[in-house]
């Protein structure tokens, strides 16, 4: 896994959605994957692609704050309740640290235990779809990974866009000169 999360940072950063976006724009981004899951949550096949992409925000939004899931997750207690093996209530659990979550990046406060309990959360509604965290990733990562493009300048710049080169080229020089 630690490999697969060093691809979505390497592949985010090229594409510059670490100094690009915004983490008002990518919080949005996971609620409404998060959100999605509730639409599919009888489609396994939908659920594995959805948990993925939420796992490749949350990754991002930690790389935007300099944080870890990993480290994230030293910020939780344990979680006790039993019945949290049902993937119904391991959505509303989800979705009560979505909340928590969302009101701490917008007042810039810290959210390493809202990630991490939306990490414990989102792993258990995987296991009771009997998936694992992995593979979701995998999935949504192979689905994305290919996609050439870049924000630049806040905007969503596309390979076939004659601004792409530049775009590109103005971003590698800007990521020169923070190294």
């Amino acid at each position: 896994m630690e490999n697969l999360i060093k691809h979505v940072i390497t592949w985010s950063e090229e594409r510059n959605i670490v100094q690009g976006s915004s983490l008002e724009k990518e919080t949005l981004k996971l609620i409404s994957y998060l959100g999605n899951l509730t639409n599919f949550i009888d489609n396994v096949d939908i659920c594995r692609n959805g948990i993925g992409h939420c796992m490749i925000g949350m990754i991002i939004i930690c790389r935007m704050r300099n944080i870890t899931l990993d480290e994230s997750v030293k910020f939780t207690k344990p979680i006790t309740d039993e019945r949290i093996a049902d993937p119904k209530l391991a959505l509303i659990m989800i979705f009560k640290y979505t909340g928590k979550f969302a009101e701490n990046i917008s007042t810039s406060k810290d959210i390493k235990a809202d990630i991490g309990y939306l990490l414990i959360y989102l792993t258990t509604f995987a296991t009771a779809l009997q998936l694992s965290i992995k593979e979701c990733v995998e999935d949504a990562f192979n689905e994305i990974k290919g996609s050439q493009w870049v924000i630049f300048d806040g905007a969503v710049i596309d390979k076939s866009d004659e601004k792409y080169s530049t775009a590109l080229a103005i971003i590698k020089s800007r990521n020169q000169s923070r190294d």
